[in-house]
């Protein structure tokens, strides 16, 4: 039998916001309660905790009550796709960390990594990056391995425009460079072309696994 972590996340419109504090509850989770932050001023993007590990009936109980109480609420919210992936018994505790920053200038990311090493106190290794330069591409990725004792880059795409699609384990926050949030993960894939697509508008990149 195969166990799955799975990572729930939510573009929502403002009034579900409260709705979802009865679903958080009853969520294995890594977070604390402020988990919620705005991604357009009509929406808040809404990491859900993690599921898992949990036999696949068990993760579908869990979606099928998401989605039910999240039906109850006008107007309908979108329900992102769903990312799962296969884990090993050994991997009992979080190992990659994900998150995701308004594009800015190389110094501040710079400024932000050297942070996140600096309260982590280990090492940290990333490889190139740069801003997003289009005006209507305000984000960028980096995503991160995470293991005791260290923290490291272990995949960079191109950041101008480029996007994870079906390949991300669950979707990162949509948050303000300074009040950026990690998402843990247990696992990274290796990816492929067709696990990554070019996004022509903002609009479009809070929705990441619509399809």
């Amino acid at each position: 039998q195969r166990l799955r972590n799975v990572f729930l996340g939510m573009r929502v419109p403002v009034g579900v916001a409260d709705a979802l504090h009865e679903i958080q509850k009853d969520l294995i989770t890594y977070y604390d309660s402020k988990i919620i932050h705005w991604v357009p001023k009509d929406s808040f993007y809404v990491p859900l905790k993690k599921f898992g590990p949990l036999p696949e009936h068990k993760i579908q109980e869990k979606i099928d009550l998401v989605s039910r109480v999240l039906s109850e609420q006008p107007p309908a919210p979108l329900l992102l796709k769903l990312d799962s992936l296969e884990v090993s018994p050994s991997w009992n505790k979080p190992r990659t960390l994900y998150c995701s920053v308004r594009a800015t200038p190389k110094t501040a990311i710079k400024k932000f990594i050297k942070t996140i090493d600096t309260e982590s106190s280990s090492e940290l290794l990333y490889e190139n990056y740069e801003p997003v330069a289009d005006d209507k591409l305000k984000h960028m990725h980096l995503p991160m391995r995470c293991a005791i004792g260290e923290w490291k880059k272990i995949y960079s795409p191109s950041l101008k425009g480029t996007a994870f699609r079906q390949g991300c384990l669950g979707y990162s926050h949509f948050a303000s460079f300074e009040a950026t949030e990690l998402t843990l993960m247990s696992e990274f894939p290796s990816f492929d072309d067709n696990r990554h697509a070019e996004i022509e508008d903002i609009k479009s990149f809070p929705l990441l696994g619509k399809e």
